[in-house]
């Protein structure tokens, strides 16, 4: 975003177009702010900090749960 934002700086500052300069100021400062704000460890956008690879899922999985099995199994097999 921050890229992006100084690009179009950059065409809107050499063109004298001024949306572009402007959008591309808003961009950069939200840039500026989104990565002060994920450098400090703060969720951003509802996502928590370094879960982007999903690593992390694999490692804390809860083991698969045995299925609970009848008390009555035995009496289920036909009598001759």
């Amino acid at each position: 975003m921050i890229v992006l934002g100084i690009i179009l700086l950059l065409i809107g500052y050499f063109t004298v177009l001024s949306i572009l300069y402007t959008i591309g100021g808003i961009l950069v400062v939200i840039g500026i702010v989104l990565w002060i704000l994920g450098a400090v460890g703060r969720p951003v956008g509802g996502r928590k900090v370094g879960s982007s690879d999903g690593r992390e899922h694999a490692t804390t999985r809860m083991p698969p749960t045995a299925t609970p099995r009848c008390a009555n199994a035995s009496s289920r097999t036909s009598r001759a």
